[in-house]
Formats: structure tokens, sequence, C-alpha cells
């Protein structure tokens, strides 16, 4: 008995001083099981996962040297589809958790809320549903949370405001719903913040302010509305705020103007009203700054000037008056100055020629008057050119021949004067010269066939006299030539005929032009895939066999003109044909059968010709 009892002791005695084993299931079932969960490996990325090799030597499992447990799991991009497993919060020393961008699909499980030591959670770019589990509070250790690109609904969860030592929060791109809690403001370690591309309503939290070492805030294409806070000016280590695409009112705060280190400010898109205000000018570090597509008002204040830093400049479609101030010049550094759309009066600053960085200059749809500065011809960089829509008036400087660069100049809706400058054919990078409804006379330029780019030539709605210079013929990449509304006189230059085959529209109505329609035109026009017209002129003459050519035109317009003879057979081949004028000429013979067997046609007009019969 004695033996027995000191027997008893002993093992107790032992047993005490034998640390006790963990009854949870080892880190490699719970892998096991999480590799059950995936109903597709198209890689064989999970091939090496059994139980004749080490746990530790599996694909993407990184263990402790000392303990043998998971610390690490990256699964990164492997075409994964199936669900994450419960089983992986049973990895109590994990870290970081890498499951980005694989096919993934159901829940967050909630259990993943027993991993207290996880540092890193990236979950991004999978087809996760249902909402955040409330448990990612537990994650008090967690430095980066990466949800985005998924199909994640609900709120964000108070229980975020506890992850006080998170820095980067990501949870852009999903479905997420109802307000940002105000408990975000807690985060005040937080660096980033994208909540970006979401349903998120309601206003953006005071408390954000808290969060003074943000470096990027990301709120935009959400549903938030209420004002932007003032405590925002509290974000003094701020670099980029991105808030466009909401329902924002208000107006701008001054205090936007304490976030000194901003380079990236962008309010667009949302029902901002009242001026910008002059402080913004304190932003001396901002290179790009969008306020467009709100309904501002008020001066541009001269401040902006101070923005020597600035590389985009987006203000359109507000309701901004009064003139471009004289101090953005000031901005050498700019590349896009977007203006347009709104009430701006006043003349174009010849400052405007101090910005010889500038690529984009638009400023189409204000009140501008005055003429063109010939200070224009410094910005030697500019690409495109948009004075349209204005009040301009005077001549076009013949100093736009130096902007050898630009590839798209819109200047039409103006009261410009005097003739289109031969200097013009300098420009031999040009795609797009629209200078329609001014009043220009004078000839069009022979110069103006150097522009072998040139896809839209449209001088339409001019004053402008003189033959159509045979050189229209050399742009042989057009597809848009329209004339109309002028005083051209002469033929039809059968120069015309070796334009490019991919020409899709050719407006030559309502001119003085007279002779034949030349066939070689007609001929090459087998693309058009729009209309010819070229009414009410003085042309005559039979139409020629070639328009059967136009098998794709879905208009052809030749009426009001003194044509006479047959209507060709050839045009039964205008498969396409939708409307067809030739009325107001002097055709005669029968109305051709086969124009009822255009199943395109819908509207055709033959009156007040000779023709006899009807379209069967």
């Amino acid at each position: 008995m004695e033996y027995t009892l000191f027997l008893i002791m002993l093992i107790f005695l032992f047993s005490l001083s034998t640390p006790l084993q963990s009854s949870a299931p080892p880190d490699h079932q719970s892998l096991l099981t999480f590799k059950a969960a995936i109903i597709s490996d198209p890689n064989n990325s999970l091939a090496n996962w059994n139980t004749t090799i080490p746990m530790c030597n599996w694909t993407g499992v990184t263990c402790s040297p000392n303990s043998q447990q998971v610390v690490k799991l990256n699964l990164r991009a492997m075409d994964l589809q199936g669900v994450i497993s419960p089983a992986l919060g049973n990895l109590t020393a994990l870290v970081a958790l890498y499951l980005p961008f694989n096919e993934l699909h159901g829940s967050i499980p909630a259990e993943l809320g027993k991993l207290t030591r996880l540092v890193n959670l990236i979950l991004i770019g999978n087809y996760l549903t249902g909402t955040i589990p409330p448990s990612i509070s537990n994650f008090s250790a967690l430095d980066q949370l990466d949800l985005s690109k998924n199909n994640l609904h609900g709120p964000i969860p108070p229980e975020i405001g506890m992850l006080t030592r998170v820095r980067f929060l990501y949870l852009y791109a999903n479905q997420l719903s109802g307000s940002i809690p105000s408990s975000i403001g807690n985060l005040s370690n937080l660096v980033v913040l994208q909540l970006l591309a979401n349903n998120l309503t309601g206003p953006i939290p005071r408390e954000i302010g808290n969060l003074n070492r943000l470096k990027q805030l990301k709120l935009f294409y959400n549903d938030l509305s209420g004002t932007i806070p003032p405590e925002i000016g509290n974000l003094t280590a701020l670099i980029d705020l991105i808030l466009v695409g909401n329902y924002l009112t208000g107006t701008i705060p001054p205090s936007i103007a304490n976030v000194s280190s901003l380079d990236q400010l962008d309010l667009s898109e949302n029902n901002l009203h009242g001026p910008i205000p002059p402080e913004i000018g304190m932003l001396t570090r901002v290179r790009f700054l969008y306020l467009y597509a709100n309904q501002l008002s008020g001066s541009i204040p001269s401040s902006i000037g101070n923005l020597s830093n600035l590389v985009v400049l987006l203000l359109e479609a507000n309701k901004l008056t009064g003139p471009i101030p004289r101090e953005i010049g000031n901005l050498k550094r700019l590349e896009q100055l977007e203006l347009f759309y709104n009430d701006l009066s006043g003349t174009i600053p010849p400052e405007i020629g101090n910005l010889t960085a500038l690529i984009d200059l638009i400023l189409v749809g204000n009140y501008l008057t005055g003429t063109i500065p010939p200070s224009i011809a410094n910005v030697s960089s500019l690409d495109q050119l948009d004075l349209s829509e204005n009040n301009l008036h005077g001549p076009i400087p013949p100093e736009i021949g130096m902007l050898t660069r630009v590839q798209f100049l819109y200047l039409y809706g103006n009261q410009l004067s005097g003739s289109i400058p031969s200097s013009i054919g300098n420009l031999s990078n040009l795609v797009v010269l629209q200078l329609l409804a001014n009043n220009l006379t004078g000839p069009i330029p022979r110069e103006i066939g150097n522009l072998n780019r040139l896809k839209q030539l449209e001088l339409f709605e001019n004053n402008l006299t003189g033959n159509i210079p045979f050189e229209v013929g050399m742009l042989i990449n057009l597809q848009t030539l329209n004339l109309w509304g002028n005083k051209l006189s002469g033929s039809i230059p059968v120069s015309l005929g070796k334009l490019s085959p991919n020409l899709e529209l050719v407006d030559l109505s309502h001119n003085n032009l007279s002779g034949y329609i030349p066939g070689e035109l007609m001929a090459n026009l087998k693309n058009l895939d729009f209309y010819l017209n070229l009414s009410s002129n003085f042309l005559q003459g039979p139409l020629p066999e070639e328009i059967g050519k136009l098998v794709k035109a879905k208009a052809i317009d030749i009426s009001s003109n003194k044509l006479h003879g047959m209507i060709p057979t050839t045009l039964a081949h205008c498969v396409s044909l939708e409307r067809l004028n030739l009325s107001h000429n002097a055709f005669e013979g029968p109305i051709l059968d086969t124009l009822g067997m255009l199943q395109n046609l819908k509207f055709v007009y033959l009156s007040f010709n000779f023709l006899s019969g009807e379209i069967s």
C-alpha cells in the first residue's frame, strides 16, 4: 500500500514539472481542412499539401522555427476556388494571412477573429459575400486589413474602431452600405483609408479629423451626403484627398488650407456651391486639383497663381464667373487647364503664353471675348486647343501655325473673322480641325493639303469663298469632310476621288458649286457609312453610275441642283440606304422599280423632277 501511494505521488510530482500538451488540433489538420474546402485548384498549388510532406514545406506555408506552428499563409493569385474554411481560425500563431486574387466565395468566417496575433489580413480580389464580421475587433495587433474588390455588403461594423494599431485599411470596391462609423476616428495610427466604390451614405464623420497621421483618404464614388467637415483641416499629413462622385453639399471649407502637404485634391462631381476659397492658394505642394462638375460660383481666385507645382487644374462644369486671372500664367508646370462650361467672361489673358508645359487647354462654352492672343504660339507643347462656343472675334492669328504638336484644334461657334491663315498647313500632326460656325471669309488655303493625318475637316457655316482646293484630295486619312453653308464656287475637284476609302461623311451642300459630279469621287466612297450631301448647289449633268458604289451609305441628298438624265439603275446597289433625296432637279424617265427593293429605305424624295411612275 505504501509503495502504491509513493508511486502515485511520484507521478503527480512528475506531472507538475511537465508542460501540459495543447488539446487543439495540429495546424496541419486545420490546413488540410482548408484544402478540403477548395473545390478547384487548376495550378495544383496545393498538391504538396499531404501527410507525406512536412507541413512547413507546403506551398505558401511559413512556420515559426521554434514552435513549428504556422505563422504565415500566402496563397496569392493561385486561381483557387472554394470557401475560406473556419478551420483557419485554429492557426493561433498566424501573423499573416494572404489569400488575394483568387476565386474564393462565401462569407468571411467569424472564426478568423480567434487569430489575435494577426498583423496582415489580405483578402482583396475574390468573390466574398456577406458582411464584415464584428469579430474583426479581436485583431488588436492588425497593421493592414484589405477586404477590397469583393461583394461584401451591409455596414462597416463600428467594431472596426477597435483596430487601434491598423495603419492600412482597404475596403473599396464592395457593396458596403450605411454610414461611415464615427468610431473610425479611433484609428489614430491610420495612414491609408480607402472606402471608395461602395454604396456608403450619410455624412463624412467629423471624427475623421482625429486621424492626424493619415496620408490617403479616398471615399470617392459612394453616396455620401452632407458637408465636408471643417475638421478635414486637421489632417496635416494628408497627401491625397479624393471625394469625387458623391452628393456632398455646402462649401469648400477654408480649413482645407491647413493641409499644406496635399498633392492631390479631388472634390469633383458633387453638389458643392459657393466660391472657391482664396485660401486654396496656400496648398503650394498640390499638383492635381479637381473641382469640376459642382455648382461652384464666383470668380477663380487670383491666389490660384500661387500653386506653382500644379500639373492639372480642372474646374469645368461649374457656374464660375468673371475673368480668367492673369496670375494663371505663373503655373509653369501646368499640363492640363480645363475651365470649360462655366460662365467665364473677359479676354483670354496673354499670360496664357507662359504655360509652356501645357498639353490641353480647354475653354469651350464660356462667354470669353476679345481675340485669340498671339502669345498662344509659345505653348508649343499643346496637343489639344479648344476655345469653342465663346464670343471671340477677330482673326485666327497666323502664329497658330507654330503649334506644331497640336492634334485637336477646336475654334467653332465664335465670331472669328478674316481668312484661315495659310500657316495652318504647318500643323502636320493635326487630326481634327473644327472652325465651323464663325464669320470666316476668303478661300480655303491650299496649304491645308499638308495635313496628311487629318481625319475631320469641318469648316461649315462660314462665308468662305473660292474653289475647293485640289489639295483637299491629298488628305489621305480624312473621314469627315464638312464644308456646307459657305459660298464656295467652281466644280467639285476630281482629286476628291483620291480621298481615303475610310471617308464616312461628305457634305458640300448649300454652296455655289457647279459642274459635274465626278464619278471618281463616287467610286471611292465605298466605305462611306453615314451620308453624302451635295444639295443646294448648281451641279449639272447626269448622276454618275458610280453612285452604286455607296453600298454602306445611310443617306444621299443631291436635291436642289440642275441634274438631269435618268436615275442610274446602280442606285439599287445602295442596300444600306435609309434616306434618299433627289428632289428639285430635272431627272426624267421612269421611277426605278428596284428602289422598292431597298429594304432599309424609309424616306424617298423625288418631287419636282420629270419622273413618271411610282415606287413599287
